[in-house]
């Protein structure tokens, strides 16, 4: 259908929002996490309503609810890729694809893996005080 946010366009405004500001975030990390979101909205088959979400995101926010659109098996595909990557510069998430700075990530979290939640934990069980855990 014309019109339609590809993945490309998706991620590619994904990263764009991700790295807004952030000049210390090596290009090469840039381009490795562009190509697996890639790889994944194309292989997992992302809806067009999720493409078009990611694709006109302006902040971290809007990324957060993006991603809460995937469906549980294309998050847990993004969460098995991203996990090894570790990186707290730029720690993609598929339910948050937001990377906050490493200065303010609690020492409890996983950085490339959404935040204090792991994939089989709860909503609102991290442990997270935010997420009205301990």
């Amino acid at each position: 259908m014309p019109g339609e946010t590809t993945c490309e366009q998706a991620v590619g405004r994904m990263m764009d929002t991700l790295t807004s500001g952030k000049s210390d975030v090596p290009p090469d990390q840039v381009k490795k996490f562009h190509d697996l979101f890639v790889g994944h909205c194309t292989t997992d088959a992302w809806s067009a309503q999720v493409r078009q979400c990611f694709g006109t995101i302006k902040t971290l926010d809007d990324g957060d609810k993006c991603g809460q659109m995937l469906t549980d098996a294309q998050r847990e595909a993004l969460d098995k890729a991203t996990q090894p990557a570790n990186s707290p510069e730029l720690a993609p998430s598929p339910s948050a694809p937001a990377a906050e700075p490493a200065s303010t990530t609690p020492s409890t979290s996983k950085p490339a893996t959404g935040g204090t939640r792991g994939p089989s934990q709860k909503p609102g069980k991290s442990g997270d005080p935010c997420d009205g855990g301990n």
